[in-house]
């Protein structure tokens, strides 16, 4: 098994991701297998490669959120994939609008070969929602995903892993209004959304920190989320930062992700905040979360959570939703730079932070 990860960096490498993606579609020979699901499927030129596949020979299946935050985000790659011969066997909607507002905000690409590399598994935070133009009125509402920090970790050779995703892929895709489709259990530490708190991986992780702190030292917790608003996690949080631990979270800069009623009580109770902010206002989509400490033994602990999952009720309770959990010290402090880069960058634009 081979692990790496893929980054979006406004500054130093905007549209990485989409280019990735691109060239990893037109790579997959004919006879082999694409599964990809998107939240946002937007960029008309990851539909002409998804085109170009298909009519080379890769079976391909995709799967799009059919109920969207920005109402008509997907509609015209809809109709561009349908007009192209993408019919119900071989895409479908999840989730079209519905009262509760569910969402498949999954971002998942599954490829059973890829040039010489087989069984690649990537997924994380990024979704192809931009169109290779300034769409202000999109941008406005959900940021330039293409351009802003994002990330997607891919894992190659690995079957079981990428049969297990297949799987899961696969009921979503045969059921596109089935609800509560996660397995009881994680594997491999791979989780699925949504799930009642007690199979919330993140929610038991961090109680479970909280009703052992005299177990453990050296604590410290840092989240880099798009939104936060949990009230559970909020409170477990506030928790650990009042017995004396150190926890920060470097989250979005708006109302709608992360309430400043939220801010405050999380500032209220020492935990470390600051709002991310781009002078070109490009959005920071990362979902991530580094936690290391020690137990009483001495044994240190470097655990890093990533996935597609904001800290929300939608996310635990309503979303289509995967997180993974890597306890692996190489991949922990490459996220370690990612979030200190991102914590130097805010500083830097702003005049005077929110801590």
């Amino acid at each position: 098994m081979t692990i790496n990860t893929f980054i979006n960096k406004p500054d130093s490498e905007p549209s990485f991701l989409l280019n990735k993606l691109i060239d990893m579609i037109e790579d997959i020979p004919k006879g082999e297998t694409l599964h990809i699901a998107f939240y946002y499927l937007r960029n008309i030129r990851m539909c002409n490669a998804l085109i170009q596949a298909k009519d080379r020979g890769v079976k391909i299946k995709i799967l799009m959120s059919g109920n969207t935050y920005y109402k008509t985000g997907n509609v015209d790659s809809i109709k561009f994939l349908r007009n192209n011969g993408f019919n119900e066997n071989v895409f479908r909607l999840r989730h079209t609008p519905n009262i509760m507002k569910r969402r498949m905000h999954l971002k998942l690409f599954l490829a059973s070969k890829c040039g010489s590399r087989k069984y690649i598994s990537l997924f994380g935070t990024y979704n192809p929602s931009g169109n290779d133009e300034n769409e202000k009125d999109v941008f406005d509402v959900i940021g330039d995903q293409d351009n802003g920090y994002n990330v997607m970790m891919e894992i190659e050779e690995d079957k079981a892993i990428y049969d297990y995703l297949l799987k899961y892929f696969i009921t979503l895709f045969e059921k596109p209004e089935g609800r509560f489709m996660y397995p009881s259990k994680s594997f491999r530490d791979i989780s699925f959304y949504p799930s009642p708190s007690k199979n919330n991986r993140f929610l038991s992780y961090i109680k479970d920190l909280e009703q052992n702190v005299e177990n453990i030292k050296n604590l410290r917790i840092r989240i880099a989320v798009s939104h936060i608003s949990e009230r559970v996690t909020v409170k477990t949080l506030c928790k650990l930062a009042v017995m004396g631990h150190d926890i920060e979270i470097i989250g979005h800069d708006t109302e709608r992700r992360f309430p400043k009623k939220v801010e405050k009580r999380l500032k209220k109770h020492r935990v470390m905040v600051i709002r991310y902010i781009h002078p070109e206002g490009f959005p920071m989509h990362c979902k991530f979360i580094l936690s290391e400490y020690n137990d009483i033994n001495g044994k240190s602990y470097y655990d890093l959570f990533l996935g597609s999952m904001n800290l929300t009720n939608k996310s635990y309770y309503r979303n289509d939703e995967l997180l993974a959990l890597f306890s692996n010290h190489t991949i922990f402090e490459d996220f370690s730079k990612l979030y200190e880069e991102l914590r130097a960058n805010t500083l830097k634009y702003l005049d005077k932070t929110t801590v």
